[in-house]
C-alpha cells in the first residue's frame, strides 16, 4: 500500500511511505529470527529502537543489515526446530527481487509485458509469504 501511494505521485515526501513498511518488515523479520535463535526476550527489545527513526538516510542500513545478517544468524545459530527451508526461500525471493530491480529496464525491453520492477514486488509478496508460513510453523513464535 505504502509503495503504491509513492508511485501514484511520486515525491520526496511520499517516499517515506514507499519506504517505512519494508522497515517494518525487515526489522520484524529480524526480530523473528533473533527471537528463534537467540532468545525472545532478545527479538522482542530489538524492534523499537530501529524503527523509531524515519530518516531515509538509514534506510540502507536498514534494509541491508537485516538481509546480510539473518544468514550469518541461522548459520551461528541453529534453530532448535531444524526448519529453515522457508527462511531461506525468503531469503532467495529477497536477492532475485534486487536483481530484477537492478535490470529493471531490460527485463521490460525482454517483451514489453511486465518490467523489472513489477517482478520484484511480486518476488516481495512472495518473500513475505514464505516469512508468514515459517512463523506459521513455529509455535515459539506465534
Amino acid at each position: 500500500m505504502g509503495s503504491a501511494w509513492y508511485h501514484l505521485a511520486p515525491t520526496s515526501e511520499r517516499l517515506v511511505w514507499d519506504r517505512l513498511p519494508m522497515t517494518i518488515v525487515f526489522m520484524t523479520f529480524l526480530a523473528l529470527v533473533i527471537a528463534d535463535r537467540v532468545g525472545a526476550r532478545a527479538g522482542r527489545a530489538l524492534p523499537p529502537p530501529l524503527l523509531i527513526d524515519r530518516d531515509l538516510r538509514a534506510y540502507g542500513l536498514v534494509q541491508f543489515f537485516p538481509m546480510l545478517s539473518i544468514p550469518f544468524l541461522m548459520l551461528a545459530f541453529p534453530s532448535a526446530r531444524g526448519r529453515d527451508d522457508d527462511l531461506w526461500w525468503a531469503i532467495g525471493c529477497y536477492g532475485a527481487s534486487k536483481l530484477t530491480e537492478y535490470f529493471d529496464a531490460g527485463i521490460f525491453a525482454l517483451g514489453g509485458i511486465v518490467s523489472g520492477h513489477t517482478l520484484k514486488h511480486l518476488l516481495a509478496g512472495a518473500g513475505a509469504a514464505f516469512i508468514l508460513r515459517w512463523v506459521v510453523r513455529s509455535p515459539r513464535l506465534r
